[in-house]
C-alpha cells in the first residue's frame, strides 16, 4: 500500500509531467513551408541539438513544441527557459539547481534545476543569445558529457536532453564580438531552421486570418477585402503573435459577422511611413501575389500564370527573380 507522501509525491510528479508536456503538433501549425517542415521532421528523429532563429513572433516555439511531439520524446517534458528573463546571477540555478545549504535562502531538499526537470525529454532555450558567457562553458560541458553538477554538489548527475535553442538574433555577430563562445555556437547549430517573418511569407496570410478566426470567435466572422487589404498593407513587427491579437480584438468587438476597415485598430493606420520607393512596394506586393497563387494552385504553373495574366514564361521569369521556393 502506498504511503499518503508517496501518493502526494506522485501526485506532484504527474502535475509537473502535464506542466511540461507539448500539445502541439505540426499539423496545429499554419504557414509550415514544406522546406521548414521537412527540415523540422529530420530533426525530430534524432537527438542533434537544434538551433531556431526568427524574429520575436514567428512562431520558433511553437515549433519547438511539434518536432518534441514527433519525436521518440513525446511523452517526456518539454521544458522551456526564457534565457532573457534571467538575471546573471540565476542562470546556474535556474537550469542546473543547487544541492541543500549550498548558498543562503537555498532550499531545504535542494532544487532540481531545468536540465534535470526535462531528463528523457526536450530543453527548450529560448533567446540563447542572452545566456551570460560564464554559463556558456558550462552548458557546453553538459552537451559534450551527458553531466551536470548542481550548485554546491561534489558529484555530477546524468542527464538526457534534446537541446533545441531558439534566438531572434544572428549568433554569429556574437561570436565575433567575443560575447557567444564559437564551439558553443557550433555545438548547438548541428540543425538549423530559420523563420521568416510574416511579411515574407503572405502566402499564407488569408490561412492565419481563418484560422485565428476561427480560435477566438464562437460564430461566424468574416473580413471585406477592403479591411483584408489594408492589414495585408500592415508590415506586421510583432509578426503573427500581433497578428492573431488584432484578430483577437476585432473579433470581441465584432457583432454583426462582417469586419470591416472602420473596425480594424487605429494601430493599423498610424504605423510609420515606409522609405521604399513605389518601384519597391509593387515588387513586394507583385511577389506576394505570385506566393499566394502559386500555394493556392498547388504549384500547377499553368494556372497561376492564366489567373495572373502572365505567359507561362514569364511567371517562370518572376519565379526565378523572387527566388519563389514551390
Amino acid at each position: 500500500m502506498l504511503s499518503g507522501r508517496t501518493m502526494k509525491r506522485d501526485k506532484e510528479k504527474n502535475i509537473n509531467l502535464k506542466h511540461f508536456s507539448s500539445q502541439f503538433k505540426f499539423s496545429d501549425i499554419v504557414g509550415l513551408t514544406r522546406k521548414i517542415k521537412t527540415q523540422a521532421k529530420k530533426a525530430a528523429k534524432t537527438d542533434i541539438p537544434l538551433l531556431i532563429q526568427g524574429e520575436s513572433g514567428v512562431g520558433k516555439e511553437l515549433l519547438a513544441h511539434a518536432i518534441h511531439y514527433e519525436s521518440k520524446r513525446k511523452n517526456a517534458p518539454f521544458v522551456s527557459v526564457n534565457c532573457g528573463g534571467i538575471p546573471p546571477e540565476l542562470f546556474e540555478n535556474e537550469l542546473f539547481g543547487h544541492k541543500p545549504g549550498a548558498f543562503t535562502g537555498a532550499h531545504r531538499g535542494g532544487k532540481q534545476g531545468k536540465f534535470e526537470l526535462a531528463h528523457k525529454g526536450t530543453l527548450f532555450l529560448d533567446e540563447i543569445g542572452d545566456l551570460p558567457l560564464s554559463v556558456q562553458g558550462k552548458l557546453l560541458r553538459v552537451l559534450d558529457s551527458g553531466e551536470m553538477w548542481r550548485l554546491g554538489a561534489e558529484n555530477p548527475r546524468k542527464v538526457d536532453v534534446h537541446i533545441i535553442s531558439a534566438t531572434h538574433r544572428d549568433i554569429s555577430l556574437y561570436v565575433k564580438n567575443g560575447t557567444f563562445r564559437e564551439d558553443l555556437y557550433y555545438r548547438l547549430c548541428g540543425f538549423y531552421i530559420k523563420i521568416k517573418p510574416l511579411r515574407e511569407r503572405m502566402e499564407f496570410f488569408e490561412d492565419f486570418i481563418d484560422h485565428f478566426l476561427k480560435k477566438w470567435s464562437q460564430k461566424e466572422i468574416d473580413l471585406t477585402e477592403n479591411a483584408l487589404d489594408i492589414l495585408k498593407a500592415y508590415p506586421w513587427l510583432g509578426n503573427i503573435r500581433e497578428l492573431e491579437m488584432v484578430i483577437r480584438e476585432v473579433t470581441d468587438l465584432c457583432t454583426n459577422g462582417m469586419v470591416d476597415s472602420f473596425d480594424l485598430p487605429e494601430k493599423i493606420f498610424s504605423y510609420p511611413k515606409s522609405n521604399k520607393t513605389l518601384k519597391q512596394k509593387i515588387e513586394e506586393f507583385e511577389e506576394r501575389e505570385i506566393r499566394m497563387v502559386l500555394l493556392r494552385n498547388k504549384g500547377n504553373i499553368s494556372r497561376t500564370a492564366k489567373e495572373l495574366g502572365f505567359s507561362r514564361y514569364g511567371l517562370q521569369k518572376k519565379i526565378k527573380k523572387y527566388r519563389v521556393v514551390m
